[in-house]
């Protein structure tokens, strides 16, 4: 869904939402047994909700600055019959707010630049790792200690805050 709205001359708003529902239909069999432990296929479903609100204003002197704020929450469900090896740890749920600002020049017909500000905070639920039987998922309270300097664990799926400043000249001959 997104909605687009001009309430003044100059001033531009747009809200935006997004779901995706991403079922995995993957067919749950044993591929592989050690002693009494059977292990199964994966399938692994994601659900996305993500919006956004961004307002731009068109300043004088051809400036134009826009300002705007999302947020993205995933939630994973895991398959409690599946080997999860090669990796530490898993989270079901993780939760993204971002925020921006912007400044845009047009200086010529054939040059444009822009500075831009960014920063984002992204945390989730308690960490998922592999059941010491092989099979399945526990949560972990504390993955610092309880599984190591040398634990690996999915980059997309770490509590993350970013900064990013960012300096754009556009140049078209």
């Amino acid at each position: 869904i997104r909605v687009v709205a001009n309430p003044i001359a100059k001033l531009s708003i747009v809200g935006e939402y997004r779901y995706a529902d991403n079922e995995d239909n993957t067919p749950i069999v044993a591929y592989n047994q050690i002693s009494t432990t059977r292990f199964t296929t994966q399938a692994t479903s994601r659900e996305v909700n993500s919006a956004k609100l961004e307002a731009t204003y068109r300043f004088p002197l051809a400036f134009q600055g826009m300002a705007g704020v999302g947020w993205t929450s995933i939630d994973r469900s895991y398959t409690p019959s599946s080997s999860y090896t090669g990796v530490s740890a898993v989270r079901e749920s993780t939760d993204e707010t971002s925020w921006w600002i912007q400044v845009r020049r047009s200086m010529t017909e054939t040059l444009s630049g822009s500075i831009m500000y960014t920063g984002s905070s992204r945390d989730g639920s308690n960490w998922l790792a592999p059941s010491s039987s092989g099979v399945g998922l526990v949560t972990v309270s504390d993955p610092t200690t309880q599984l190591g300097p040398n634990a690996i664990y999915i980059p997309t799926l770490a509590d993350r805050d970013r900064n990013k400043l960012r300096f754009l000249l556009n140049w078209m001959a």
